[in-house]
Order: C-alpha cells, then structure tokens, then sequence
C-alpha cells in the first residue's frame, strides 16, 4: 500500500491536470513544501470542487498534509493548511466551503468529486460515511459523487464506467445520453463523445482529477491520430480509426 500510494503521488506530478480543449498539454500538480514522511501517509482523497486539492491522512484518519492541482489548486490549498492535524472530514468540509469563498467553484458546477487514491487505508468502517456527510453538509444542493477503490483502473486511473457516469451528471440531461469514444484513458485522458437526441458533443476527462472539458469535433478527431506509445500505457494496436470514432 505504501508504494503504491508513493508511486500514485510521483506519477501524478507527471500526469496531466486540467486541460484546455482536447490538446495532450502537461502540468505539474503543485506541492505544498511542508515536508513529512511518506511512510505516515495511509490514503489520500482527492477533492475536486472546480480547484482539484488532496487531503493526505495518517491511519487514523488525520491530515498529514493539503496539496494542490495547477494553479488553482495551490491557491485553494495555501488556505487549508490550519486543517493539517484535523480529521479528514472536518478538512474536507473547509475544502469545499472556502472553494466557494474563493471563488473557485464555478458559478454552473453542481457536482463535487471525492475520490481515493488507489489502495488507500481506510481507518475504519465510518470513514468514508462521515467524511461523504461532512461533504453533503457543505454546501446543500450539489451532489457528491465517491470515487472508491473498486471505481479505479489498475493504474489508478478513474475506471470507465465511472468516467462515464461523471460525463452524464456534467451533462445533466433529462434524456440519458449515449457515452463513447476512447474508454481507457491515454496519458491519463479520456476522449468522449455524447449523443442526446442525436446531437454529438465532444469532451475530453481527467482521469485523475475527473475535470471535465469540451472540445471540437475536429480536435477530437484529430487526437485519435496522436495516440502514442509509452513505457506506461498501454498501446491499441486492434484499435482502427472507425472502432473509436462514432458514426464512422
């Protein structure tokens, strides 16, 4: 579990964050220079309320240490550094609370993620239910989307199925859309295409932070033909143009 968790951290450093449109760019996730000790760190949440933070946390459930994603998420964590040494619930409360007395919440966004890094310690069998109250407490009228352990790729990555369920509340569409498109992320990123009522939209998902981005068709299209090979994903050689590209 620890070397997971210290490999989750390493490899997010490298991973993409937020993203402009459909374009491959790379950003650093933002550290807070308070040193500890890795070997304290028993899981991490992830709370991403429009300005991603994760809340680090020691076996019984206390924070160890507040990072941020980009350049709002630094931002939202140099605020949160009183709730080191609180429990993860009460900080994850402050992490959304002051996201909108920030101004980081954006004025449309209606769904907070919280998810847990891959193989996390969880304290005990009240955790995740207190910290999810102390979340739906926050701010009343948005809704908490969990990303649990069995929600995670082998990589850690958000799963498909989650990734898909995350774009349908973005959505927020009485007609249920249809999801495609690319369903294991590359670098970290899922390329998706929704269909409602016959009308494409084109988006691309953080499958680390679960951020959200619309893009155009061309962009979309022309990702496809980007994917690449790397030493830590995996490469679709079966995979044609017309299997990923809808209506193709």
């Amino acid at each position: 579990m620890k070397k997971s968790l210290i490999a989750v951290l390493l490899a997010a450093v490298l991973l993409v964050s937020i993203l402009p449109g459909c374009k491959k760019t790379e950003a650093n996730k933002t550290t807070n220079p308070t040193v500890i000790d890795n070997n304290d760190i028993a899981g991490i949440i992830m709370v991403n309320a429009g300005a991603p933070v994760e809340v680090m946390y020691n076996s019984s459930g206390s924070v160890l240490l507040i990072e941020g994603f980009g350049e709002k998420g630094l931002a939202l964590a140099s605020t949160l550094q009183s709730c080191v040494g609180t429990p993860c619930a009460d900080a994850v409360y402050n992490v959304i609370t002051k996201t909108r007395e920030g101004n980081f919440l954006p004025i449309n966004a209606s769904t907070v993620i919280l998810k847990y890094t891959k193989d996390s310690m969880i304290p005990d069998d009240t955790f995740i239910n207190n910290v999810l109250g102390y979340a739906q407490n926050a701010i009343p009228g948005l809704t908490i989307t969990q990303v649990l352990d069995k929600d995670l790729d082998s990589r850690g990555y958000i799963g498909a199925d989650k990734a898909k369920e995350l774009l349908e509340l973005y959505l927020a569409s009485a007609v249920i859309p249809k999801i495609d498109g690319q369903l294991k992320p590359t670098k970290g990123v899922y390329y998706l295409s929704a269909s409602i009522d016959k009308e494409l939209s084109y988006y691309t998902l953080n499958a680390i932070t679960g951020d959200i981005s619309p893009c155009t068709k061309e962009d979309y299209e022309n990702d496809y033909y980007s994917i690449y090979i790397d030493e830590e994903e995996e490469f679709y050689q079966e995979e044609t143009y017309s299997d990923i590209i809808p209506g193709q």
